[in-house]
């Protein structure tokens, strides 16, 4: 394992066993994530994402938890499920940890730069009000919305200069004709850079290399996206050449070593690449922490210990 990679994977596994197609049930996947913070390749564990219909059985699991209160990410609804995780929060504080908040913005709200300040605001008060301020909400937008659609929201959110509002794109689990290219994914990536807005991904990020469907579509990989994010920043690359990146699907093109990454005449050393996590890709949500674990092992690019010095932007508990 070098640096490099250790540094642009840290907790970048959001591990949503709850949902489809693993849908394990809240008490085992519970007992997952506890389990896989525990071994050694726990520095790749994210946050545990959860639904907010799920608290109370979530609650139920407290006394399987030992030392470390695992971080949530639960996903809402809408804004009125906001005081049903604060209810929460404060009566499992010792257990659990509300770290981020999803929800999917509809449509039509999404047209009307007058109906997200609306919602945005609203969004902050609530969470103020509720004491989550420290909370990240993402945002989804629906598939097919690439347009001023995204361009609305970004300007929305950095009016309001909040660092804790972002994005949240969805790469699978769409009709084939819904799926994202790797120009819209380019163009997503781009315009949160451009606008300074953090984001997650979600869906469809099973194996670390991008490989094309039989439909034509691209199955994305989560080594091409996090390594497109970072050197997107680092490069102020275009759409086109955060597209190429996306779409390649050789692990010769990128390389990994103890102080920098590159692919192709596009590089980053460490500290630019703690900086790139920061400042864009949060984490994917994945169903399974052990698929695209062992998926990187398959590349071969899991030395036998540890790395030595790994650039976190957040403790992956």
């Amino acid at each position: 394992m070098t640096n490099s990679l250790a540094t642009l994977l840290a907790g970048s596994i959001d591990y949503a066993g709850i949902f489809p197609p693993a849908k394990l049930s809240v008490d085992q996947a519970v007992r997952s994530y506890v389990d896989y913070r525990q071994q050694a390749d726990a520095w790749l564990l994210g946050r545990m994402v959860c639904g907010v219909d799920r608290l109370p059985e979530l609650a139920a699991c407290s006394s399987l938890l030992r030392g470390t209160p695992i971080r949530l990410t639960l996903v809402c609804p809408t804004v009125g499920d906001f005081k049903d995780v604060a209810d929460f929060q404060r009566a499992q504080a010792a257990h659990f940890c509300v770290a981020a908040l999803e929800l999917k913005l509809p449509a039509w709200m999404v047209e009307s730069v007058d109906s997200l300040d609306q919602f945005l605001d609203h969004v902050s008060k609530v969470t103020d009000a509720l004491a989550m301020r420290n909370a990240d909400v993402f945002l989804e937008i629906a598939a097919g919305d690439w347009g001023n659609a995204l361009t609305n929201v970004l300007s929305s959110i950095q009016a309001r200069g909040s660092t804790r509002v972002g994005l949240k794109i969805r790469l699978g689990g769409l009709s084939e004709n819904a799926l994202p290219t790797p120009l819209q994914v380019g163009i997503f990536i781009d315009a949160c850079r451009s606008a300074g807005v953090r984001w997650k991904a979600t869906a469809g990020l099973h194996h670390p290399l991008s490989r094309p469907k039989e439909s034509g579509q691209t199955e994305f990989g989560f080594l091409n996206l996090f390594s497109a994010a970072v050197l997107a920043c680092v490069h102020q690359l275009a759409p086109s050449q955060i597209a190429a990146i996306l779409a390649e699907t050789s692990a010769d093109a990128f390389q990994f070593d103890e102080r920098s990454m590159s692919w192709g005449d596009h590089g980053a050393t460490l500290s630019e690449i703690a900086d790139g996590r920061r400042e864009s890709i949060r984490s994917f949500g994945s169903c399974s922490f052990e698929e695209p674990r062992d998926g990187l092992r398959q590349l071969n690019l899991f030395g036998a210990s540890d790395p030595l010095e790994v650039h976190q932007t957040e403790s992956p508990s």
